[in-house]
C-alpha cells in the first residue's frame, strides 16, 4: 500500500510542479512567451521538427557527458548541456498553457485570465497523463512542440513584433463630495 501512496504522491507533485512551473513563466516572461505561442500558431510542424531535433541533440549530449566517469567537470558540463533545452521547454510549455487558456477563455468568458491560464497549464499537465495515448502521443508531441517554439523565442534572429499588453486598471469613481466644482460657476 505505502508504494502505491509514494506514486500517487509523486504524480500529484509533478502535476503542481509543471502547472506552477508554466504560470511562472508565463507570468514573469509575458513577451517570450507571446514569441512561443506566435511560432506555435503560426509555424506547429516547424516547432514540432525543431523542438525534436534540439532535443535529440541535447538529450544525446548530455547523457554523452553525465556518463564520464569521474571527470567532475565533463559531467557539470553535462548538467549545463540540459538548461537550455529545459529553459526552452518551459517558455514554449507556457506557450501552449496560454493558447489552452485563450481557449477556455471563449468557453467561459465570466473566468479571470489567471484562472484560465491555470486552468491551461492543468489541462496540457493532466494530458499528458492519459495512459498510452498521453504517454507517447500528447506528452512527446507537445513536448517537442514546446522545445521548438521556446527555443524559437529565445533565438535572436527575425522575430515578429508580439507585445503583451497588460490590461488596463478600471477607472475609479469620481468621489462624491460636498463641495462644488469653483470653475464650473464662473462664467465664459
Amino acid at each position: 500500500m505505502a508504494n502505491v501512496l509514494t506514486v500517487v504522491w509523486f504524480v500529484i507533485g509533478w502535476i503542481i510542479s509543471q502547472v506552477g512551473a508554466m504560470v511562472l513563466f508565463a507570468l514573469l516572461f509575458p513577451n517570450r512567451v507571446a514569441l512561443a505561442q506566435h511560432q506555435l500558431t503560426t509555424r506547429p510542424r516547424a516547432s514540432v521538427g525543431i523542438g525534436f531535433l534540439f532535443w535529440a541533440a541535447s538529450a544525446f549530449l548530455t547523457v554523452l557527458l553525465l556518463q564520464a566517469g569521474k571527470a567532475a567537470p565533463l559531467q557539470l558540463l553535462g548538467w549545463l548541456c540540459s538548461g537550455p533545452m529545459l529553459i526552452s521547454s518551459l517558455l514554449g510549455g507556457a506557450a501552449v498553457a496560454r493558447l489552452a487558456a485563450e481557449r477556455i477563455r471563449q468557453e467561459a468568458p465570466e473566468a479571470s485570465s489567471f484562472a484560465c491560464l491555470v486552468g491551461g497549464a492543468l489541462c496540457l499537465a493532466l494530458a499528458g497523463l492519459v495512459p498510452v495515448l498521453g504517454w507517447f502521443g500528447v506528452l512527446p508531441l507537445f513536448g517537442w512542440a514546446s522545445v521548438g517554439a521556446g527555443l524559437t523565442a529565445l533565438w535572436p534572429r527575425r522575430r515578429p513584433r508580439v507585445t503583451v499588453q497588460p490590461a488596463a486598471p478600471p477607472e475609479p469613481a469620481p468621489a462624491a463630495s460636498g463641495y462644488a466644482d469653483p470653475s464650473a460657476a464662473l462664467p465664459s
